[in-house]
């Protein structure tokens, strides 16, 4: 429900309340400098973005809202010192959440959007995007393998867990997955401090990365036959046409429709590169995006398509907050 997308502004709203009282009541702060730093500079930027372009009231509450949203959340250990019962619940409580993708995604790819079974777009558990919940299920997976590592975690225990955390990743098509779950596999293993590096457990931790991936290519293959004018996932990685067509066709020069990943950028990089204070904090968050209420649309969000906004982090960035940001 349309409602339900301000639930995280709520709950946002709480912990900044909960951060303000205990600060307001003398409770100490364990703060690391660095980090002050770093949200003095994304408020800074923000804020100059918006004294330099002319945003509208509604999209300036858009991007604020986009931009320090999870804020307070990350503040809230600064004031509270959680016991380690606490941050047991909260890691099972992100466990759950993870497991839950698995059944939703099967349900939203094979029952709900089956009348789309070309494309795993639609396929976003309860995240925003696929590729969100990519890199979320990939990111728990990687903690899995930590607990293993340090002898928390059954060999049996982290086969399971990485199957149903794996397998909704391998109908939504985000092919970053397949250079995600390796560095997921990998880095827990060499960060490991101690005697948990061996090699009788990093082994089948690589042996879990490679089935992985081999489940991934296959499936992909077996789902993108619906799909038109679609090949296999090897093409995009042994034809150079396919691959770049799909991440660079040079529509900021020609009249290309389809704008692929590097050209989002460098499509970004011309029209902000015009002004100096563009180019240093973009045109402002919030302002090249859009909206399910118009009235918090960006002045700019008629290029939010047209330039493709949203074909990567880095473009949205560029346009928003610029190099700076």
């Amino acid at each position: 429900h349309p409602y339900l997308v301000l639930v995280p502004e709520g709950l946002s709203a709480i912990a900044m309340l909960v951060v303000l009282l205990r600060m307001m009541g003398g409770a100490r702060i364990d703060f690391d400098l660095r980090y002050g730093l770093f949200i003095v500079a994304l408020l800074f930027t923000l804020i100059a973005g918006y004294m330099i372009q002319d945003v509208p009231d509604g999209a300036m509450l858009a991007g604020a809202r986009s931009y320090l949203k999870f804020l307070p959340f990350f503040l809230l250990p600064a004031v509270h010192r959680f016991t380690p019962k606490q941050l047991q619940a909260q890691l099972v409580l992100v466990l759950v959440l993870a497991l839950v993708q698995m059944p939703l995604a099967f349900y939203q790819r094979f029952i709900e959007f089956a009348a789309r079974m070309h494309t795993g777009d639609p396929v976003s558990g309860t995240l925003t995007t696929s590729s969100t919940m990519s890199m979320f299920l990939v990111a728990v997976i990687g903690g899995c393998v930590t607990f293993y590592l340090r002898g928390r975690l059954s060999l049996r225990a982290l086969l399971v867990l990485s199957a149903c955390l794996f397998l909704p990743t391998t109908i939504n098509e985000t092919k970053a997955t397949l250079l995600l779950l390796p560095f997921a596999i990998v880095v827990p293993a060499i960060l490991t401090p101690g005697k948990t590096r061996q090699l009788r457990k990093v082994a089948p931790v690589l042996g879990v990365g490679f089935v992985g991936v081999v489940a991934f290519v296959l499936v992909y293959n077996s789902l993108i036959q619906y799909r038109q004018y679609a090949g296999p996932i090897t093409e995009y990685f042994t034809t150079s046409e396919t691959l770049w067509y799909y991440l660079y066709t040079g529509a900021a020069n020609t009249d290309q429709e389809y704008i692929g990943r590097f050209d989002s950028i460098e499509i970004a990089l011309e029209h902000t590169s015009q002004e100096a204070l563009k180019l240093a904090f973009g045109y402002a968050g919030g302002n090249v995006s859009e909206s399910f209420l118009p009235q918090f649309n960006g002045q700019y969000a008629a290029y939010f398509t047209r330039f493709g906004v949203s074909q990567t982090q880095i473009t949205t960035f560029l346009w928003e907050i610029g190099v700076v940001g």
